[in-house]
């Protein structure tokens, strides 16, 4: 796929509920970027879940959480 945002070598799949996760200039501080890629082909369209990440991506509600573990217990 030629236009697809992110080299292939940068992309995670995940299926469900979006495609793809990718990643781009991750060396920089300031460039940066993650995108969630949906595929669709023919008539499909994206689903309510779908369509409600979609908005909130948008939105900018999007949230980064990092939880450290030590052994079997979870700081």
């Amino acid at each position: 796929m030629s236009d697809f945002p992110v080299p292939a070598e940068d992309v995670v799949f995940l299926g469900m509920p979006i495609d793809y996760v990718g990643f781009t200039d991750t060396a920089s501080k300031t460039k940066c970027s993650v995108h969630f890629v949906e595929v669709k082909s023919g008539n499909s369209f994206l689903m309510g879940k779908q369509k409600n990440i979609k908005k909130a991506i948008q939105e900018g509600r999007v949230h980064w959480h990092e939880i450290a573990v030590d052994g079997n217990k979870v700081k």
